[in-house]
């Protein structure tokens, strides 16, 4: 930690400036750890092998490409798994991303089905396995609020949960696809900024991600 909380331009600029190196030496270090375990791997019996490293401490299954053809594969924790990338296929995904009205986007897969309204915000949210609705009647999810900031982090003032807010304006939605995932990209507006937000769904996940 460089200083705490906020600090003059001059902190911003150096610890950018630090991280970025230090990115890129661990990013280096990564790599040569990787290749020294891939290097030990037999892959003989394989035609386009490629080894997928999964660094976290959970189990994780995801859905990979390669050569334009996916495999949905499980990786262990902090561990990897080995493909041969030429026996992969043109999976067909389970996601379905539509517009089912003027106002209403609708992404589902076979676990959950979430739809999003006139606003970009998430109306609904069906657990499939469940049965079970996961937003209250009347209320919805990811709803974005901006409050004023008077730039004094050091004394939050009494009440300040009462303070009024402002809501992004959404002023366009499109459909996402990348073979892999499926979802919605929102642009929303608000005085001179605009912000996008990328939500997206893969096969057989009940997380939407953003």
């Amino acid at each position: 930690d460089i200083l705490p909380g906020s600090s003059i331009d001059r902190v911003y600029e150096e610890s950018l400036a630090r991280y970025e190196i230090l990115y890129q030496e661990t990013s280096t270090l990564t790599k040569i750890a990787y290749e020294a375990i891939s290097s030990q791997i037999r892959v003989e019996d394989m035609i386009r092998p490629v080894t997928y490293f999964n660094s976290l401490s959970w189990e994780r299954k995801e859905m990979v490409e390669a050569n334009g053809k996916q495999k949905e594969i499980t990786i262990p924790p902090m561990g990897f798994v080995v493909c041969d990338t030429s026996e992969f296929t043109d999976l067909k995904s389970n996601v379905v991303c539509k517009m089912e009205s003027e106002d209403i986007w609708l992404v589902e897969n076979d676990q959950v089905c979430i739809s999003f309204g006139k606003e970009g915000t998430i109306v609904s949210y069906y657990d499939k396995e469940e049965k079970r609705e996961l937003v209250p009647t009347g209320q919805g999810l990811n709803q974005y609020a901006l409050y004023q900031d008077n730039g004094d982090c050091w004394d939050f003032p009494f009440g300040y949960r009462d303070n009024t807010f402002e809501k992004p304006r959404l002023v366009e939605t499109n459909a996402y696809d990348n073979h892999i995932e499926k979802g919605i990209v929102q642009i929303y507006q608000i005085g001179n900024s605009s912000m996008k937000v990328t939500m997206t769904l893969k096969a057989h996940d009940k997380a939407m991600h953003i």
